[in-house]
């Protein structure tokens, strides 16, 4: 079911006024009437049905209703994405946002095209990627907050703990590793590597096996690095969840 995120702490019986490019969203993108009902998510999380109460020229009110409970997932999953060319990265934050990702880590590897010249140029483009993700949230539904972080260097990815599943995308066959241990395992987080159009190098594969994480072979098609994250967090859900 879709949701509105706002930026704020909610609580049954509240009221809200909404104004500007809020306001705009609510009534003219979503099309909201009044007396009408949908979920909202606030700043912590938190799900509650709302009504929208009456709409002026600019503003709306909104009346906070009770909270909804949400079930909510036992793991998180943790996407480092290598910096791929072009607007490729939108698509791919989209796509993890609406398919619960926690965390989304660009990364910056041997073979990326992508390397950032000045100290502002990740955070100027963050703008944007942050308002897709609050994009993807509310129509998605999704009950987790995503988050997205700096970009680091694939040997500053931390290494896999107790209790933590870490796995890296490769297009060639290393060796046997299957998603069902998952199941017996219960991971409370999960960390995919996916590398760049060029693959990740021999030196970052060897530096991923010492942090221990273990190779996911996804077949023999050679995938795009937006098809490979789609299709990796998809097996890793079904695994934890469907099997």
């Amino acid at each position: 079911m879709k949701q509105y995120l706002i930026n704020q702490h909610c609580n049954s019986g509240q009221t809200l006024l909404l104004r500007d490019e809020e306001f705009h969203y609510l009534c003219h993108v979503r099309r909201q009437k009044i007396q009408q009902s949908f979920n909202i998510k606030d700043c912590r999380g938190k799900c509650f049905k709302a009504v929208l109460s009456d709409i002026v020229e600019s503003s709306c009110t909104l009346l906070i209703q009770d909270e909804v409970e949400k079930r909510a997932k036992t793991y998180e999953i943790e996407l480092y994405c290598c910096l791929p060319k072009g607007k490729k990265l939108d698509g791919i934050i989209r796509q993890a946002t609406e398919a619960g990702v926690s965390r989304i880590i660009p990364l910056f590897s041997d073979h990326s095209l992508i390397h950032y010249q000045k100290e502002n140029d990740f955070d100027r483009k963050k703008v944007r990627w942050e308002k897709i993700i609050k994009e993807a949230q509310q129509q998605s539904g999704s009950a987790m907050m995503t988050t997205l972080t700096n970009p680091l260097k694939v040997c500053n990815i931390p290494d896999v703990r107790e209790n933590e599943k870490g796995y890296y995308c490769h297009q060639d066959y290393i060796r046997e590793n299957s998603l069902r241990s998952l199941l017996q395992e219960d991971p409370w987080l999960i960390r995919i590597v996916i590398g760049p159009e060029g693959g990740l190098s021999n030196n970052e594969i060897q530096i991923l096996e010492d942090k221990k994480f273990n190779p996911f072979y996804l077949g023999d098609n050679v995938l795009r690095t937006e098809t490979a994250c789609l299709f990796a967090i998809s097996s890793i859900i079904t695994a934890m969840e469907l099997l």
